[in-house]
């Protein structure tokens, strides 16, 4: 008989009949084996009703670790029966309560991944309040930050602190001391979200220290690897460059490849921020062989598209759109929409700049079906920073410029500030050339403030604002200012030619600088 039968009510009852409650769990596991394949969900939840109807509870909480995992892989919003049964777990006092406990937590990630709010707030509170009651230090320090984790993922900065607050009353106890790194990285999320930059550094030394003194050397590199990124977005990029450093060298002790090839990867970001373009080559290449030896697809996918950043620096376009085809092609072979449309709007903007803009569009279209999903306001702002430079290619100066401002008014200053730099570039540059001048020159003011902020002077965009700032300043008869404008920009034209950075880019930028300080008399004088 083919046991998936047992699949079909009635077949099932009439064959089950008489037979002992642990001899319908054997039952029931050898046809939730079969039809794994087909339904795995549907077979864990089969093997977990029936193992807590027989009142196996020790072979149900295995089996309810195990579908937690299924859902962690799955990565679907499909579970209502694992919500049905995690709540009746939660709720059954027969079970240990740290197995409740667990089942009020997923309940909790399970509501986070569906953006249920309430739901989040109703099962959070239900495990704070066991927590509270258990008398145990380590899992109620443990329970708040949880919870406070996920009141963060849900931008409830205020609720999040209110937890942490509560678990810091519990750090005296010696239970709790292993997890005070761990502490100090949600306190210093909690404070990043709050804008408030120096307190997350703080916190993030703070949890780097505790995390190598307690011989956590992952939690560690996390750490660090954050307070990196937050010295980038300060603009503290040296520094930023040394704690990468270290977390490489701890990488190694660890030996974790796929943590390796991340901090590779960010220390080529670091490195192109800084213009140093050959060296960002080089980190970005290390971390693409380490992908490709550990077969991590999406994360070569986004190698690629590095890559290809760095190429259209470098003035190399065709070189661009050919790894941006590799990025896109790896990013479908692993069903990552997400991840897609960033390479396909950088494939556009470079097929646009080589003048294919029926290509363009039609890369844009590709990109359009993919934007109408729920995507991070980072990838939304790409993508319509893509349409304006597609628009300004066409002529179309008015459209061009409403979706540039689109694309900024979708960005925090306090978390976006270089894209916000990044954009007003562009507005400077379309609005020089409507003869905007007054409004091309308080937009590129304002992008040289940012840019400057940010650490990123020696940049071709750095450079094209420039160009842009005296060009304005020159057509409005400020003659003072773009003198002193213009002394600053060949300074730093001078310094770029005495050093490594080069390629097209820098090139291109550097002559249209050059060709609006040449200009600049001539037109002071017209004026």
């Amino acid at each position: 008989m083919d046991i998936r039968l047992l699949a079909k009510a009635p077949l099932r009852d009439a064959i089950l009949a008489g037979l002992s409650p642990s001899e319908r769990s054997e039952m029931h596991a050898a046809a939730a084996s079969a039809i794994q394949t087909a339904a795995p969900g549907a077979a864990s939840l089969r093997v977990v009703f029936d193992h807590w109807l027989a009142g196996n509870l020790d072979r149900a909480e295995i089996t309810v670790t195990a579908l937690a995992a299924v859902a962690h892989a799955r990565q679907t919003l499909d579970h209502a029966g694992e919500r049905h049964v995690l709540a009746a777990i939660a709720r059954d006092a027969r079970f240990a309560d740290r197995t409740r406990l667990d089942a009020l937590y997923d309940l909790c990630k399970l509501s986070a991944a569906a953006a249920e709010f309430g739901a989040q707030l109703h099962w959070s509170g239900r495990a704070l309040r066991l927590a509270a009651r258990l008398h145990d230090h380590e899992i109620h320090f443990s329970v708040l930050q949880k919870a406070a984790g996920l009141a963060l993922h849900f931008g409830d900065s205020a609720r999040a602190m209110r937890h942490l607050r509560r678990a810091k009353k519990l750090m005296n106890y010696p239970e709790t001391r292993r997890f005070h790194a761990g502490y100090m990285l949600n306190l210093a999320n909690v404070h990043g979200d709050l804008g408030e930059l120096d307190k997350q550094r703080e916190c993030l030394q703070a949890a780097a220290r505790l995390a190598k003194d307690s011989g956590n050397l992952i939690m560690a590199v996390s750490a660090q690897a954050n307070l990196a990124g937050l010295l980038c977005h300060t603009g503290d990029l040296q520094d930023a460059a040394a704690e990468y450093n270290d977390c490489l060298d701890i990488t190694k002790l660890v030996a974790r490849p796929d943590i390796e090839a991340s901090v590779l990867s960010n220390l080529g970001y670091l490195h192109r921020r800084m213009g140093k373009l050959s060296k960002a080559e080089e980190y970005f290449r290390q971390s693409g062989a380490i992908y490709q030896q550990i077969g991590d697809t999406t994360h070569l996918a986004e190698h690629w598209n590095h890559l290809a950043t760095v190429a259209s620096d470098r003035g190399d376009v065709k070189l661009a759109i050919e790894f941006n085809r590799k990025s896109i092609a790896l990013h479908r072979e692993a069903q990552s929409h997400e991840g897609v449309i960033v390479p396909l709007c950088n494939l556009a903007i470079n097929l646009a700049d080589i003048g294919d803009l029926s290509g363009a569009r039609a890369v844009m279209h590709e990109a359009e079906l993919e934007a109408s999903r729920d995507i991070p306001v980072e990838d939304r702002y790409v993508y319509l920073e893509a349409i304006a430079r597609i628009r300004e290619r066409e002529g179309n100066l008015d459209e061009a410029l409403k979706q540039n401002e689109f694309a900024r008014c979708m960005l925090r200053e306090d978390t976006h500030e270089l894209f916000i730099g990044y954009s007003l570039v562009d507005r400077a540059s379309m609005l020089m050339q409507r003869g905007n001048h007054a409004e091309a020159k308080e937009a590129a003011l304002r992008a040289q403030e940012i840019l400057s902020r940010a650490g990123v002077e020696e940049s071709p965009v750095y450079l094209t604002n420039l160009s842009v700032l005296v060009g304005s300043l020159s057509a409005m008869g400020e003659s003072g200012m773009a003198t002193f404008v213009a002394e600053d920009a060949r300074s730093v034209v001078a310094k770029l030619k005495e050093s490594e950075y080069g390629g097209t880019g820098f090139s291109n930028a550097i002559g249209r600088l050059e060709a609006a300080m040449s200009a600049g008399p001539e037109q002071r004088a017209a004026s």
